[in-house]
C-alpha cells in the first residue's frame, strides 16, 4: 500500500465515521500507513466495507490487518491454556498451588 492509498482508505473512513475525531488528523494517515503498508490495498478496501457494514465504531488497525490476512501469526504460546487442562472426575480442574521455598 502507498501512502496515497492510505489516503484513500483513510477518506473512505472519514465518509463512514464522520464523528470519528481521532481519523481527523494527518498523523492518523502516517500511523495506518506505518501499520499496513505491507497489506494489498484491495484487501484492505474490502476489509475496511466488510467491518463498516458489522460495526458503528472506527475499525482498529489489527482488526483491518486481520480482515485483509495481513496480521502475523503467533509462533509460540506463552501462559497456560486452562481450557486445555482435563478437570479430575468432579469435574475440578487442577490446582495449582506455589512450592515451598521459593
Amino acid at each position: 500500500m502507498t501512502k496515497q492509498e492510505a489516503q484513500k482508505l483513510m477518506d473512505t473512513m472519514r465518509r463512514f465515521y464522520p464523528f470519528a475525531k481521532q481519523l481527523r488528523s494527518g498523523e492518523a494517515v502516517t500511523d495506518y500507513y506505518q501499520a499496513m503498508r505491507h497489506v494489498d490495498f484491495k484487501k484492505a478496501e474490502k476489509a475496511l466495507w466488510e467491518y463498516a457494514a458489522e460495526s458503528v465504531y472506527p475499525p482498529p488497525v489489527y482488526e483491518l490487518l486481520r480482515r485483509s490476512g495481513g496480521a502475523k501469526k503467533k509462533k509460540k504460546r506463552c501462559g497456560t491454556d486452562w481450557a486445555e487442562e482435563e478437570p479430575d472426575k468432579n469435574g475440578w480442574m487442577k490446582e495449582y498451588t506455589r512450592k515451598e521455598g521459593r
